[in-house]
């Protein structure tokens, strides 16, 4: 999958996910009646379209870049340049290289690791308040 077929599939996503989240925001607000309901529904149904339009433009600007860009990437894989490898590739392991890819991949594992435990409180305060409520 090309990146420009990524970019227009992770768009297309993002515009159906924030027009269901203003559907359903909007469907909370005719049961709540709370404002930030409605200001959720509104800003989430303008995200969408506004995806929407900026997917058109896209898929209408990068259609003559395709033509381009195919050439210029086969020239590139096929040279003798891109062969060469660095110091992590070849296998020194206490090059500093390699030590500073170590602590990225660390510091990314403990992000994650972060995003997930935020995540699994979330449920289980949704899940208490749910039980408070009786649902």
């Amino acid at each position: 999958m090309s990146l420009r077929a990524f970019h227009i599939f992770f768009v297309t996503i993002a515009s159906l996910f924030c027009l269901w989240f203003g559907l359903w925001s909007y469907d909370e607000f005719s049961v709540t009646h709370g404002r930030l309901s409605l200001v959720f529904a509104f800003s989430s149904a303008i995200g969408g379209v506004a995806l929407l339009f900026y997917l058109n433009w896209f898929v209408r600007r990068t259609r003559q870049w395709t033509a381009l860009l195919v050439p210029v990437l086969l020239a590139h894989c096929f040279s003798g340049n891109s062969a060469l490898a660095c110091a992590v590739c070849f296998g020194a392991k206490d090059s500093a290289m390699v030590q500073g890819a170590n602590a990225g991949i660390g510091f990314l594992l403990a992000i994650i690791c972060v995003v997930l435990v935020a995540f699994a409180s979330l449920f289980i305060v949704w899940i208490r308040r749910a039980q408070k409520l009786g649902h």
